[in-house]
């Protein structure tokens, strides 16, 4: 029985014969929210709206509030941005939950202006995402701090300014100073930050306004993006153990060369090897290859370094021809049942890759592999 009044009197305090008032409101709100609510705030008039949900039109009553809640960390809070929903049924309002539309920390520390800068300058794009294929250079950068908002504990947000020149079209630079919300992002409470990227700042709440401070003319600069990616392959492209290409005669000399490098095993010769001898024009502005010659690289270094079976298993320290043309050469593995193509292309005195198939039996042929591999060279 006194379970039951309990139940009719839980009833009547979430059900209310009018609008429900202010204490009742943050009542309401506490009860949904539990213990680690600390505080609960109004911040704006409600309204009553008709919605048609579930083949009905329903009554609801939403009125704006805050929430703030106790988290583990020592002086750190949750502030939740969001409203409470009523039912409203005639004359009687029922509390329906807690919606929540946003929320932040507080009281977290906020990264300096010269750590974020320094991931800044360590992303490729400069944290401006598409916008750096068209941005020639950025001449400051300028970060505030002071209204940091942390969205999770893995990610914050912070004003910046940005100045840099923009490809306006194919002859004239724009100078631009545009305002962004930074946002960075890392992997765990206790790492650095690995990512960051600019938006667009809510209009509504930021006065900052894109200006644009002068033009010059366009004279084929490479974008940001292209610089700064062409200066990370070029890191990477040094990295790689060294390899000495020498001087060719004919389509031979070169498959031979190369079969010996492959027959070594070494991974990391094997693609600078290829990026040595690759035609510049397969390559872009910032130094990657494009898709195709992409492809070719990839496989190659698969069939070179794999956990399964790997090319100097399955292929002879002496190359064996099988058909021979004065740009194309075709040879054979160990036992015949498979051949790997190379074609090249001369260019002012040096020879380049045009093809490359690189061709080795691979797991699902495992009976097949082990007869390759078992034969003798001769």
């Amino acid at each position: 029985m006194k379970k039951i009044v309990f139940f009719l009197m839980m009833i009547e305090m979430f059900t209310l014969k009018a609008q429900p008032s202010n204490a009742t409101i943050v009542t309401n709100v506490k009860s949904e929210l539990g213990q680690n609510c600390m505080q609960v705030t109004i911040t704006g008039t409600g309204k009553t709206v008709k919605e048609y949900e579930d083949g009905a039109w329903v009554n609801y009553f939403r009125i704006p509030v805050n929430a703030v809640l106790k988290t583990d960390m020592q002086g750190v809070t949750r502030l939740m941005k969001g409203a409470a929903l009523y039912t409203v049924n005639g004359s009687a309002y029922q509390f329906k939950k807690y919606n929540t539309a946003s929320g932040e920390y507080i009281g977290l520390k906020t990264p300096n202006e010269a750590e974020i800068k320094k991931q800044i300058y360590a992303l490729p794009d400069l944290a401006l995402g598409g916008r750096a294929n068209n941005i020639t250079e950025v001449e400051s950068i300028s970060i505030n701090t002071k209204d940091a908002t942390w969205h999770t504990l893995l990610s914050v947000s912070v004003k910046a300014d940005y100045v840099y020149w923009y490809k306006k079209s194919n002859t004239v630079l724009e100078q631009v100073s545009e305002p962004f919300e930074l946002r960075l992002y890392r992997k765990d409470v206790n790492s650095s930050w690995y990512q960051a990227t600019c938006i667009n700042p809510n209009a509504a709440n930021d006065s900052r306004k894109k200006q644009v401070l002068s033009t010059k003319l366009y004279v084929n600069q490479k974008t940001i993006l292209e610089k700064n990616i062409l200066q990370q392959t070029e890191r990477n492209f040094q990295q790689l153990p060294d390899v000495d290409i020498p001087a060719f005669n004919n389509v031979q000399d070169v498959a031979v060369w190369l079969n010996n490098l492959l027959v070594e095993g070494n991974a990391g010769k094997s693609e600078k090897m290829f990026l040595l001898l690759i035609h510049p024009s397969q390559k872009n502005g910032a130094g990657l290859l494009n898709a195709y010659a992409a492809d070719l690289l990839t496989k190659m270094k698969m069939a070179v370094q794999n956990d399964f079976s790997t090319y100097n298993k399955q292929y002879c320290p002496t190359i064996d021809v099988k058909e021979k043309t004065v740009q194309t050469i075709e040879w054979w593995n160990k036992d015949k049942t498979k051949s790997s193509r190379l074609s090249v292309q001369q260019d002012k005195g040096k020879w380049f890759i045009a093809d490359l198939s690189i061709n080795i039996w691979q797991n699902f042929n495992p009976a097949q592999t082990e007869k390759t591999m078992n034969t003798i060279c001769k």
